[in-house]
């Protein structure tokens, strides 16, 4: 007589679910042809609920060909990450323990790198998205002193919904700091009107024409878009360095510095194109210019439609990051996920515009920085903003 085949294919008890009859069946160990009868329910039990179950689908082990790598998958290793999680939840041994930034030692780091890697091959579901690019954020952001742009290779950051991510890195940068400038936005506009009407400044006709739509907007919400577009102008361009190619081999030798217009500021910041196809040829026109003048493009806001009063166009709000084309829900929204990304990707501020996001970090956000520049414009414009405040309050 043939020996009876265990189905479990090991030596033990194994709990199945009957999904149907929600009850526990078990196939017990020390299989012999006395207890085929006995067992013949159970084995049948076990045939109807998995009968063509493959060993693939509870675990499939790390494996990696070339530059593609395939993590861990399967039930059984979902099931071990969620146990592990829950053991984190509950244990109270890192709570308030102090962490040495210069030697940061990670406990988890292992499950740290299984999500980075989930994170580098997947963008949903956006539950888990969110979820383990929180967990992973200290560990992303401290690589940066290491690897800078690491966080651009995710392929969630391509998503239209990628500046939720860049919102959520800067939050942990800088806790309690994400909503600056959408709360102090408004009463900045209603003092830098008050700062326009008693102030002389030399402005040209484009400029004219945004304080105008500043102190009588024709629809709500133009004043926001003006106040945006105007404050770059309010800046004297400084000298900039850039490299200057050698004449003999091609390499860079030497720097030159150059004044930048008030019209390259501001296109730094901020540019306006009528057609949204012409988005993208106005990127690339940016990254030609750029490369001739040994420049790189950072990132930037783009209005995109016709702005006159008379128009019935709607208007776009971009945030510009590399090939990455974020729309936003309005003009300060635009500027706020602008000025987050330079650090959340720990990019440079681009040089023809340094002053302006360096006002808006010191004036919006109050974040320090040992590297922070010194420039007379910001510091000018500060004090005469605040000075002209103070005169008014006291006239009142």
């Amino acid at each position: 007589m043939a020996r009876a085949r265990d189905p479990t294919g090991r030596n033990g008890v194994e709990l199945l679910s009957d999904v149907s009859l929600r009850r526990p069946l078990v196939v017990r160990n020390n299989w012999s042809p006395d207890c085929v009868l006995c067992d013949r329910y159970y084995l049948t039990s076990y045939r109807r609920i998995i009968p063509f179950r493959n060993p693939t689908c509870y675990f499939i082990p790390y494996y990696k060909e070339g530059n593609k790598v395939s993590p861990n998958r399967g039930k059984l290793y979902d099931k071990y990450c969620n146990i592990k999680k829950e053991i984190r939840k509950i244990s109270t041994q890192n709570i308030n323990k102090p962490c040495n930034k210069q030697n940061e030692v990670f406990s988890n780091e292992e499950d740290i790198l299984d999500s980075l890697v989930w994170l580098k091959h997947n963008i949903e579901p956006e539950f888990k998205l969110y979820q383990l690019w929180s967990e992973t954020a200290h560990y992303r952001l401290s690589k940066h002193t290491i690897d800078n742009n690491d966080n651009l290779k995710y392929p969630a950051l391509k998503k239209p919904t990628g500046h939720i991510l860049i919102n959520m890195d800067f939050d942990h940068l800088f806790p309690k700091k994400d909503q600056c400038l959408i709360q102090k936005f408004d009463i900045f506009k209603e003092k830098l009107k008050l700062y326009l009407k008693n102030k002389d400044i030399n402005l040209n006709l484009n400029e004219q024409n945004l304080v105008k739509k500043i102190l009588t907007p024709d629809i709500l919400g133009d004043d926001d878009l003006a106040v945006i577009q105007l404050l770059p102008y309010l800046f004297k361009p400084v000298n900039i360095k850039v490299p200057k190619k050698s004449t003999t081999d091609g390499n860079v030798s030497k720097y030159l510095m150059r004044k930048p217009s008030k019209l390259e500021q501001a296109s730094a910041v901020i540019v306006n194109i009528t057609n949204v196809n012409d988005l993208k040829t106005t990127h690339e026109r940016k990254i030609d210019r750029a490369f001739n003048c040994g420049l790189t493009v950072q990132p930037y806001v783009a209005i995109v439609g016709n702005q006159e009063s008379n128009s019935n166009d709607t208007i776009g709000y971009y945030t510009v990051i590399n090939d990455i084309y974020y729309k936003l829900e309005t003009p300060i929204k635009a500027l706020d996920t602008c000025f987050k990304s330079f650090h959340a990707l720990n990019l440079q501020y681009p040089q023809e515009a340094e002053q302006i996001w360096w006002f808006i970090q010191d004036f919006f956000f109050k974040i320090t920085d040992e590297s922070k520049k010194k420039f007379i414009g910001v510091q000018c414009l500060i004090k005469d903003y605040w000075n002209q405040y103070r005169k008014l309050q006291h006239l009142l």
